[in-house]
């Protein structure tokens, strides 16, 4: 579902592509600078999750707050104006149980439901999977690695979501036997919405990589702060997570073969430190050594983003 359609109708706006899921305004919050007309536009609204958040005052809040504080309407015209006929919208998107199982009717916008883990699976460390990509024992065990034997997920490396408190969220599923997707994953997953990794991302500062079982692992090698995103971009549910951690520096690593700067140029208007580091075109970073990985980590270059407004 996408509230673009109710964004464009009560709050026009030409610099918002349709094509984009994240949309920028001014921040609603009285309190926050952004709302200055000279100030740039720091609050990032996810028109498909109908979440947002400023990184300027670091505050969130849902699509219906968002309205009915920019429009200045009570929250029930903000609901109304958000999804018209609540009992038609809640019933074609699967029914009050089936949102409340997606977290869209919880008041704690932050919540994300929990999942179940596959049948049939057993704890992966020895896995000669894992030791060829040298992924030791201990870390095997530390994030809860196991191999499923049949089912949807059979030959796979099952990789748990899990959050603070060892709350399992999702996982993946890794092919051991090059079958297609590489990659799969439950229905229901919260992909755009956390990050994987979370609960050791201590500092104020993190590496960014796509994958988790290749990319991420490899960098955990050289150092236990790092994160992985599920795709190649971030998503504003995923920043706000991480701003509230208190994380202010990424290093941003991506595959070798992808642009990094359009992720760059997003993490850096939402008020991130940032800096690139610099993966082999013919690479990415689950397939560098880690001596290359601390290489790549040290000669990382900081970005400066050029404004055009």
């Amino acid at each position: 579902m996408t509230y673009q359609h109710v964004l464009r109708r009560l709050i026009p706006s030409e610099t918002n592509d349709p094509e984009q899921v994240m949309w920028r305004y001014r921040c609603p919050n009285p309190t926050c600078p952004c709302r200055d007309p000279e100030s740039h536009k720091h609050f990032y609204l996810d028109t498909e999750e109908g979440m947002g958040y400023c990184f300027r005052c670091r505050k969130g809040m849902s699509l219906v707050r968002f309205l009915a504080l920019t429009l200045n309407v009570s929250r029930e015209y903000a609901q109304f104006y958000a999804y018209g006929d609540r009992e038609l919208v809640l019933q074609a998107s699967g029914g009050i149980e089936e949102n409340r199982r997606r977290g869209r009717l919880s008041r704690e916008e932050g919540i994300i439901p929990g999942m179940q883990l596959p049948q049939y699976i057993r704890s992966a460390v020895g896995h000669p999977y894992l030791k060829k990509r040298g992924i030791g024992d201990k870390l095997a065990q530390e994030k809860g690695l196991c191999y499923c034997e049949r089912g949807d997920f059979a030959h796979r490396i099952i990789v748990p979501l899990i959050l603070e408190g060892g709350k399992v969220v999702g996982f993946s599923g890794r092919s051991t036997r090059d079958s297609t997707p590489k990659n799969l994953y439950p229905t229901g997953f919260p992909k755009r919405r956390v990050v994987y990794n979370e609960p050791a991302l201590t500092g104020d500062w993190a590496v960014l990589v796509e994958g988790e079982l290749g990319d991420a692992f490899s960098v955990m090698r050289v150092t236990p702060f790092v994160g992985a995103l599920y795709g190649n971009r971030i998503h504003a549910l995923q920043a706000m997570r991480l701003a509230q951690r208190g994380i202010r520096r990424i290093w941003w690593m991506i595959d070798g073969k992808e642009d990094p700067l359009p992720g760059a140029t997003t993490l850096s208007m939402m008020g991130f430190e940032v800096r690139i580091v610099e993966v082999p075109p013919a690479l990415d970073p689950g397939a560098m050594s880690p001596l290359e990985v601390q290489r790549a980590l040290n000669s990382a270059r900081l970005f400066a983003l050029r404004r055009l407004e």
